[in-house]
């Protein structure tokens, strides 16, 4: 009995130590537009035995959605490595995190999946302070303006980069306001946005 419990204490350190050694040169989580792809680097170096990949909408309840099996990693060189998630949650915001070999865990990703049929999406509505508003640019400049309920112009943004606008509610009474989101082509999206107290 006595030598069992050596010979498992052993191997439980040595398992420790290989996991603490592991080490990311990197670890990103993007969208291609339709699947979330997940991509890492494990420094030479670093060994561990097989990769999970979770996912979670809450960022505390993980769900495994894939694993890399065998050893991965190498002594002699950085060793890249990419998973594809072909059914994100989309329109919402979800987590990403690996496990590399038996218990080592690396912070979370956090992604925002924006379905390509959506023009757009707008959260939380109703709101209290901040609205976010996701939509594809498809590199394009926009401009944004947001009206009450009397057509009165409240918010004015143009030339906007990028694939989101955080917009502060500031001074703005609690009601419902119109959206107005237009490219540089002319195509233009509206929407509703209810700020409560």
């Amino acid at each position: 009995m006595v030598r069992w419990y050596v010979t498992f204490l052993i191997l439980c350190s040595s398992v420790a130590v290989s996991a603490q050694d592991i080490v990311l040169r990197n670890f990103d989580v993007f969208s291609d537009g339709t699947h979330v792809q997940v991509k890492w680097t494990i420094e030479k170096g670093s060994i561990c035995n097989g990769t999970k990949i979770y996912r979670s909408e809450n960022g505390i309840d993980y769900k495994e959605i894939g694993f890399i099996d065998g050893i991965c990693g190498s002594s002699t060189e950085p060793v890249g490595y990419e998973f594809t998630d072909t059914n994100p949650i989309a329109n919402k915001k979800s987590y990403y995190k690996l496990r590399l070999g038996l218990i080592q865990f690396t912070s979370a990703r956090e992604m925002f999946f924006l379905d390509a049929s959506a023009a757009y999406t707008l959260f939380p509505n109703p709101s209290k302070y901040t609205a976010n508003i996701l939509y594809n640019s498809n590199g394009q400049k926009h401009d944004f303006q947001l009206f009450d309920l009397s057509g009165r112009r409240v918010v004015n943004l143009d030339g906007v980069s990028g694939n989101e606008i955080k917009l502060h509610r500031g001074a703005l009474p609690a009601g419902l306001y119109l959206l107005v989101l237009q490219s540089a082509q002319g195509q233009t999206t509206t929407g509703k946005l209810l700020f409560v107290d």
